[in-house]
């Protein structure tokens, strides 16, 4: 190949390459358009919620208890809060699909533990859990008078073992009392102090033990002074 012919190849082959050289370049603009979003919101990981059952409660046996939870979500939003009960003696949760869930304490002979477990869910699906305890306590009603003509408006105490519960007479100088004891030979004293107008007057009454009292309320659980005359004072 002569010099002219090496110079006429090489004037067709540089349009090609100055071609394939701006196809290239090109090329590479695209991305912003259509890669450059990889790292939005979509790729961000899910915080899971939060939630607190509470602090532990004792009760009655036979009243009312109230679980109370509180969660919180902080990357979206709690789509729901449950209670389920995991040991003691079963009870019927009321909107236990809710933050605020009851039931009635089981009527139990001695002291026992309820253990509840409150499970929150976001809206991606994440759950939390929290736990706590009920601590349900035998109990009986008194329902008995204080009386010296009555004792009306008086303030009655009844110390059962190291515990103490008060009330105040009516006008008949009746009261109604809800008392409770882990300990069933536990000793029962019942102290009515005169209101108003009878300050200087104070009743004593030595009841018996918890056990007997309970055992005299009978399946109702309310002690009555004509079921038992030592809780009149």
């Amino acid at each position: 190949m002569n010099a002219f012919e090496r110079k006429t190849l090489a004037a067709r082959l540089l349009p090609l390459v100055m071609m394939g050289a701006l196809a290239a370049c090109g090329g590479g603009g695209g991305s912003d358009d259509t890669g450059g979003g990889g790292n939005d919101d979509d790729n961000t990981a899910n915080t899971g919620p939060t939630v607190s059952a509470g602090a532990d409660q004792e009760a009655l046996a036979r009243k009312n208890v109230t679980l109370a939870a509180a969660a919180d979500d902080a990357d979206g939003s709690v789509s729901s809060v449950g209670w389920t009960q995991t040991d003691g003696t079963e009870v019927t949760l009321t909107a236990g699909d809710s933050g605020s869930a009851t039931f009635t304490a089981p009527d139990v002979d001695t002291q026992e533990t309820l253990t509840f477990t409150v499970t929150a869910t976001d809206d991606d699906g994440a759950t939390a859990t929290d736990t706590m305890s009920v601590v349900v306590t035998p109990s009986v009603t008194l329902s008995a008078k204080a009386y010296d003509g009555p004792l009306k408006n008086a303030t009655v105490t009844v110390t059962v073992g190291d515990r103490t519960y008060t009330a105040t007479t009516n006008d008949e100088g009746v009261f109604v009392l809800d008392i409770g004891s882990p300990d069933p030979d536990a000793m029962i004293t019942i102290v009515a102090t005169g209101g108003p107008g009878q300050e200087n007057a104070e009743l004593v009454s030595i009841a018996g033990t918890f056990g007997a009292l309970a055992t005299a309320a009978g399946e109702d659980g309310t002690l009555e002074s004509t079921e038992s005359g030592v809780v009149d004072v």
